[in-house]
Formats: structure tokens, C-alpha cells, sequence
């Protein structure tokens, strides 16, 4: 969130609580309250939000995350990148059926070289490709609105 062109890109993405488009991010997917979502997209093309919320993010971490998982690769191809995603679906649908809940956090495995450290960490030579917190959420939050298999999948 330091970097302001992602941030600029991120802030097209961000719509209000009261949202009907069935593209982007609900403000209350990122924890935003209802009025502040109505003009989330601007502040975040200029604030780095992440800074305001590094001690609750911190603590959500370290005090309520019961597991991390990194799903890593030999290799950091495209093949790599669609087993890698087929995994994680797997796995996904395998925590919902047993009443976990999972929670991708793109930016150790995306951002910059933020996962040669995870490969220092863990000692490992392979790519870390998907990391994402598994465990049995507190809370349910609602889903933001999706679009249809037709409206994807055209014939």
C-alpha cells in the first residue's frame, strides 16, 4: 500500500457498502464502515490506509490466526501459477465443507521480493506462490454480489 500507482490502480476497484456492481470490492470486504465507503476510493488514491490499521492488523495476525499456509511451486511459470490456483481452490473448498474459513493475503507472495524471505524463513528453494490464514472465523461476513457462470462464461 506504500506504492501510490497501486494504489491508484486498487482505488477503482473499491466501491461503497451499498454497492449492486457485481465487480470490485465492497468497502465492508475490507472492514470500511458504511459512510466512509461512499468516498473510499478517493481516500485511497491518496492515504495509505494500511497505516491506520497496522496495529489491528497486527494483532489479527499474530493473535487470531491459528495457521498460515504457502502453496509454493518449482517454478514461477503460468502452469505453475494454474496448479498452484487449483490447489488452493482444493483446498479452499475442503476447509468450507469442514467450517473453516480461508483468507488469501496476496502481498508476501506478490509484492516486490517479499517472498525471498519467505523462502529464507521456511528454507526452501521452491517459489511461494499463494499465502493465505486458515482457521474458524468469529465472524461471518456477508459475500460481496457475484457475477453469474452465463455472465462470465459467454456461448
Amino acid at each position: 500500500m506504500d506504492n501510490p500507482k497501486f494504489r491508484e490502480e486498487l482505488s477503482h476497484y473499491i466501491k461503497s457498502n451499498f454497492t449492486k456492481h457485481k465487480t470490485g470490492m465492497p468497502g465492508f470486504t475490507l472492514g470500511i464502515p458504511a459512510p466512509i465507503s461512499l468516498f473510499a476510493h478517493k481516500l485511497i488514491k491518496k492515504i495509505n490506509l494500511s497505516r491506520k490499521t497496522k496495529n489491528k492488523d497486527e494483532t489479527l495476525l499474530k493473535k487470531h490466526t491459528p495457521t498460515f499456509v504457502i502453496i509454493s511451486a518449482k517454478d514461477d511459470s503460468d502452469l505453475s501459477h494454474i496448479k498452484s490456483g487449483q490447489l488452493f481452490e482444493h483446498i479452499w473448498l475442503m476447509a468450507e465443507k469442514e467450517g473453516l474459513s480461508c483468507a488469501p493475503l496476496a502481498g508476501p507472495v506478490q509484492v516486490s521480493d517479499y517472498y525471498k524471505h519467505i523462502q529464507k524463513v521456511l528454507g526452501i528453494s521452491y517459489r511461494p506462490e499463494i499465502f493465505f490464514r486458515l482457521g474458524y472465523a468469529v465472524k461471518n461476513t456477508r459475500h460481496s454480489p457475484r457475477l453469474s457462470v452465463k455472465e462470465v462464461v459467454k456461448e
